[in-house]
């Protein structure tokens, strides 16, 4: 037997159920006007409007067309001047309702980008007061910056052996934390191991080490044993297997850094937190690389750039949201002339020069070409070195078109 619940799973059964409703109304109420076409104002009109703003044009349509039927069947004529009428004002609602629609989206999808920026910037202004907090401590007892090794991490994100990556991050986790005995995981239906530092293994968990592994990542914070409960802390009668767990959520995916045996002058928070905030930033970039590798074929740039790049395309095909690539060329740069292009842009504003070439480009996202043609202007305007070569909005086509953008 078919549930009621089942059926309404359909919009276009529920638009006929509607309608043969509103039908059934209107005939008890004059058995020879069941669809109250004649009265002055028929309310058929509301029921039009109501189903093209509530589901859309198509759904209106279809009411429309549901509805011109039925009245050939009980009135045996076409009214049809009356149902252009109707058609119309099903048409302008439908209209509205996807305006409505697709001005919704591009407002979730600008709060979700600002989101995530704000996020960044969260992580960077962090970032940066590890990188400056007990600045003599941290030469002398851990002689590494966080910001070189996202830079180095970056370059080499750009090269088609993912093992190269993988090789790095393992040398910076032993050389520059410590860690002797670990294994990353990507957590999919089950764990899949990326790397493994010494002799670590995922095999022979027990119930109590699972749970840890789900409590870590529902919880999304980093799970440690100080030192001083080292010795009072057990599971199942046994050591802990693992000292630390460091979850690191993505858009995309979910990494886990299991560390089993670490330097215990490096078992602390301020190390695991730079340690998560490190692989962070890593993986938020390494779910992006298999996309930023198809563009760095076609333009060589650094990998902000093109991951930046890659963003506009994204808000572009998700939300038209527009943006623009500003392309000068130039005979020679003159010496700290980078330094002053850096404050003549906007904070959003990033440039590239890429290799063996004479091009300079700039990214202005959120900017349409009547605000790049004004950027260019007034860049050109201030430096007589650079002359404009094209302007171009971000499009679908953008991505089959960067290489010959510069030729």
């Amino acid at each position: 037997m078919i549930s009621v619940k089942r059926i309404f799973r359909n919009r276009f059964l529920e638009i006929l159920f509607f309608f043969l409703l509103y039908t059934l109304v209107g005939y008890f109420l004059n058995k020879k006007d069941p669809l109250l076409l004649n009265l002055e104002f028929s309310p058929l009109i509301l029921f039009f409007i109501f189903i093209a703003l509530f589901y859309g044009i198509i759904e209106g349509i279809f009411l429309w067309l549901v509805s011109l039927v039925a009245s050939f069947l009980i009135y045996k004529k076409l009214i049809i001047f009356k149902f252009l009428w109707f058609l119309v004002l099903t048409l302008i609602a439908g209209y509205f309702k996807y305006h409505w629609r697709t001005a919704i989206e591009k407002a979730e999808t600008d709060k979700d980008f600002y989101k995530s920026e704000a996020e960044i910037m969260r992580e960077t202004a962090y970032l940066v007061k590890l990188s400056h907090d007990q600045l003599e401590f941290n030469y002398l007892t851990k002689p590494y910056s966080l910001r070189q090794l996202l830079t180095e991490v970056k370059n080499l994100l750009l090269k088609e052996d993912i093992d190269i990556v993988l090789n790095y991050i393992s040398t910076i986790l032993v050389q520059n934390f410590r860690i002797y005995k670990a294994i990353l995981v990507e957590k999919r239906k089950e764990f899949l191991p990326l790397l493994r530092i010494g002799n670590a293994n995922l095999l022979n968990l027990g119930e109590a080490h699972i749970e840890l592994f789900k409590r870590a990542i529902d919880s999304g914070k980093i799970y440690w044993i100080p030192f001083k409960g080292l010795k009072s802390k057990f599971l199942n009668d046994e050591t802990p297997k693992y000292l630390a767990i460091v979850p690191v959520k993505t858009n995309e995916r979910i990494y886990l850094l299991a560390i089993e045996d670490i330097n215990f002058l490096y078992l602390n928070e301020d190390t695991l937190i730079s340690i998560y905030i490190l692989l962070s930033y890593i993986f938020e970039d390494f779910d992006l690389r298999d996309k930023i590798l198809q563009i760095s074929k076609q333009l060589k740039c650094s990998f902000e750039f093109i991951k930046e790049l890659y963003k506009m395309y994204r808000l572009f095909t998700k939300a038209k949201v527009k943006s623009s690539l500003v392309i000068l060329e130039y005979r020679e740069l003159p010496e700290g002339i980078l330094k002053q292009l850096e404050y003549d842009i906007r904070a959003l504003d990033m440039f590239c020069i890429p290799e063996s070439s004479r091009f300079i480009i700039f990214l202005l996202p959120f900017t349409d070409y009547l605000g790049a043609k004004s950027f260019s202007k007034r860049i050109l305007n201030k430096y007589k070195i650079f002359t404009l070569v094209k302007i171009k909005e971000i499009d679908k086509r953008i991505m089959r078109e960067l290489s010959k953008l510069i030729s």
